[in-house]
């Protein structure tokens, strides 16, 4: 696992709970982004200006979004940062689930729970951008942690 940590700073401890519930799928080759700016991450990512984090009962901890370079699992650190080693574990877990179903290339059964995947639109490689991103992304500014 790649951890970038973008406007936060991720614990050890929720490090390694982001990386073994990722290997708990063996979905463990993959870049983590996690946000303090997780809405407009997304947006900008998926090219959903609309894009919200809410949902029925609370709001999204983490989206993974795959595209030709790969996936990459944003995290909502705002959500996340006060969530015990078992949830952020779990929360992980399940986004592997996702980086797993995407790698095999079943756009038709990778979306979650009513909300459809989105096309990856790459803003990370813009020339000038200085934002922390997706796969190939550039790293300037950013926090690089690999486990």
């Amino acid at each position: 696992m790649e951890l970038v940590q973008d406007d936060c700073s991720v614990s050890a401890d929720h490090a390694e709970a982001m990386a073994q519930g990722l290997a708990s799928l063996n979905a463990d080759d993959v870049r983590v982004l996690a946000t303090a700016n997780f809405v407009e991450t997304v947006a900008e990512v998926t090219g959903n200006s609309s894009y919200t984090a809410d949902r029925g009962g609370g709001v999204a901890a983490a989206r993974t979004v795959t595209g030709a370079g790969g996936s990459v699992v944003i995290v909502n650190y705002d959500e996340v940062a006060s969530r015990s080693r078992a949830d952020v574990q779990r929360i992980l877990a399940h986004e592997g689930g996702h980086v797993r179903i995407d790698a095999r290339g079943t756009e038709e059964t990778s979306g979650c729970c009513g909300f459809p995947k989105f096309p990856t639109v790459d803003h990370w490689n813009s020339p000038g951008d200085e934002r922390c991103g997706g796969p190939g992304m550039s790293l300037r500014g950013c926090q690089v942690a690999a486990s």
